[in-house]
């Protein structure tokens, strides 16, 4: 599954993606999810080389967690009529879902500071989407900036 998503992955232009945050963050998040099958496959009983929960952190909280929050920047932005354009805030919230995607891998590695290392990597994740909270909640309690109403959208 991970060959047949990276050989899917080829063609998305990854690198040119790393401009915008709106793509990378995306790209990011695939990513994590083909890292994750890969070592899935190194946790199976016949290999038993790496333990279950690293691949499955990596698809959670790599994986899903970017999509996510990705996803949630990009829709709100065009849902409340703004331009797709992120500020730093968000940018520093992407950031820090992937530095705790990798605190949470390499942190497995580390078993005298295991403990240490889980809780950095969830103080970064919680603190990843506190951010978007603080940037992105007051646009879904406002109107659009665009002016246009969802009902005059239905009747027409």
């Amino acid at each position: 599954v991970a060959s047949v998503h990276g050989w899917r992955m080829r063609l998305w232009h990854t690198y040119h993606s790393i401009i915008d945050p709106l793509l990378w963050i995306l790209h990011a998040g695939y990513l994590w999810m083909i890292v994750g099958m890969i070592l899935w496959f190194f946790s199976t009983e016949t290999t038993d080389m790496v333990p279950l929960s690293i691949p499955l952190h990596l698809i959670t909280i790599g994986c899903i967690g970017s999509l996510c929050l990705g996803m949630m920047a990009r829709v709100t932005l065009g849902h409340t009529g703004r331009p797709l354009k992120l500020n730093k805030l968000t940018e520093v919230s992407f950031v820090l879902l992937q530095l705790s995607v990798l605190s949470r891998f390499f942190g497995a590695f580390f078993k005298n500071n295991y403990a240490e290392t889980i809780s950095i990597s969830g103080i970064l994740w919680i603190t990843a989407f506190i951010l978007y909270g603080i940037v992105f909640m007051p646009m879904l309690y406002s109107p659009r900036v665009d002016e246009i109403s969802s009902f005059r959208i239905i009747q027409k």
